[in-house]
């Protein structure tokens, strides 16, 4: 969608996936490094006007690594949800009570086995991105919905909801609307 567009694309494989050496982390903690090892390739070679699309723990990734990067100029995270009891502790009082306490035992876990201290609440991560350049938030399943709303409650940034497809479905389940956002977005932050 975005080559077809005109935009340069870069994938990569995050560390520990696919040709990429050491070990993933497959909470997706510290995944906003290797894109940070990205856009670091793209302003190494010139490049200034960078925006950034995250798919689902991508999604996360993304939005991490923008709020403490002002290189990245746009971003678009579709399936933002959850990691951490402060995230979950924005959600209403039912989903709160159920999911809170999992993700509160399995930051301790992962804090434990792996050393990392947990991430910065996405909320605030939301809110430093939103203020200073165009975020779109894509979420689709009603756990990542409630998320998604109270992140960008308050903010400038877009939420786009899409009830009827599966979690990171949007672009399959609606192709030509969500090149659009993605691309309007884009064009308008980076051209």
């Amino acid at each position: 969608m975005l080559a077809r567009a005109g935009f340069g694309v870069v994938l990569y494989d995050a560390r520990g996936r696919g040709e990429s050496g050491g070990h993933e982390n497959a909470f997706g903690w510290q995944w906003d490094r290797d894109v940070r090892g990205a856009v670091s390739y793209l302003a190494g070679r010139g490049i200034h006007r960078i925006g950034l699309l995250g798919i689902s723990t991508g999604a996360e990734a993304v939005v991490t690594e923008a709020a403490s990067d002002p290189r990245v100029k746009a971003v678009v995270s579709d399936g933002l949800q959850g990691r951490t009891a402060a995230d979950a502790s924005h959600l209403p009082f039912g989903d709160r009570i159920s999911i809170e306490p999992v993700f509160a035992v399995a930051g301790i876990e992962k804090e434990l086995a792996s050393g990392q201290a947990q991430p910065k609440p996405l909320l605030e991560l939301v809110h430093d991105v939103a203020r200073t350049r165009p975020l779109l938030l894509v979420g689709t399943v009603a756990f990542e919905r409630e998320f998604d709303r109270a992140y960008t409650r308050g903010t400038k940034a877009t939420l786009w909801e899409l009830p009827q497809s599966a979690h990171t479905r949007g672009l399959e389940d609606y192709p030509r609307a969500y090149a659009a956002r993605v691309l309007s977005l884009f064009d308008r932050a980076l051209l």
